[in-house]
C-alpha cells in the first residue's frame, strides 16, 4: 500500500471507530502505518479493517484496530489451504508416496552448498576463482570427514556440530582441534588401508 490508500484506510478506520486518532499534520501516523502495511494489498486491508470491527473481539475490548492486526489477518488469508496445497480436501486425499530417503544425496547436496559457500568467500577475499572451487571442495570433504565422527571434547555426536561451554554453535573455528586431529588421523588410516588392500 502507498500513503495516499493508506490515508482511505485510515479515513476508514475513523469512521468506523470513534477513537482512532486522527492522523497528525506531519504525517508520522501515516509513515508509519504505510512502513507496516508495504506489502498488504489495499483490497485485503480493507477486507481486514472491516472484518475487525465486525469481529467479536472488538465487540468485548472496544480496542481500536492496529496495523499488525491487518498484517496478521492478510497473511492468515495468503497461506494456501491445505485444500489448496494438495489439491484434494480431507475426505479424498490419499497420502502421497515418500521418496526414499537416499543419505548418499542429502551429504552430496550438503557438500555442494558448503562449496558454493566456500567459493564465495575465497573470491570475495580475492582468491583465483579456479583454486577457489578447489579449496571449497576440499573444505567440504573435510567438513564431511570431522561431522562424522563425535567430538571427544564437547561430546558433539557424529552428525552434530561442536558447541562451547554454554551450548552455542562454535563460529570461529568449524570444529575443536581435537575433533579435527581425530578425524585427520582416521582419514590417513583410511588411506594406509586402502593402498595395502
Amino acid at each position: 500500500m502507498n500513503e495516499i490508500e493508506v490515508g482511505k484506510l485510515l479515513a476508514m478506520a475513523i469512521t468506523l471507530d470513534p477513537k482512532m486518532p486522527e492522523p497528525d499534520e506531519a504525517g508520522f501516523m501515516r509513515r508509519l502505518w504505510t512502513a507496516t502495511l508495504h506489502d498488504v494489498p489495499v483490497e485485503l486491508a480493507q477486507r481486514a479493517l472491516v472484518e475487525y470491527y465486525r469481529s467479536d473481539r472488538y465487540a468485548q475490548t472496544r480496542e481500536t484496530i492496529s496495523p499488525a492486526d491487518i498484517v496478521q489477518w492478510s497473511h492468515a488469508r495468503r497461506r494456501p489451504s491445505e485444500s489448496e496445497r494438495t489439491g484434494l480436501n480431507s475426505a479424498t486425499r490419499r497420502e502421497a508416496p515418500r521418496p526414499e530417503l537416499d543419505p548418499q544425496r542429502i551429504h552430496d547436496g550438503v557438500d555442494r552448498v558448503h562449496a558454493a559457500l566456500g567459493v564465495r568467500r575465497a573470491i570475495a577475499s580475492g582468491e583465483d576463482p579456479e583454486l577457489a572451487v578447489e579449496i571449497a571442495q576440499g573444505e567440504a570433504a573435510a567438513r564431511r570427514e570431522f561431522l562424522s565422527r563425535a567430538c571427544p571434547w564437547c561430546r558433539a555426536q557424529a552428525g552434530r556440530p561442536c558447541t562451547d561451554g554454554r551450548g552455542r554453535e562454535l563460529t570461529r573455528t568449524p570444529a575443536h582441534p581435537s575433533r579435527l586431529d581425530a578425524a585427520q588421523v582416521a582419514a590417513r588410516e583410511d588411506t594406509a588401508g586402502s593402498s595395502r588392500a
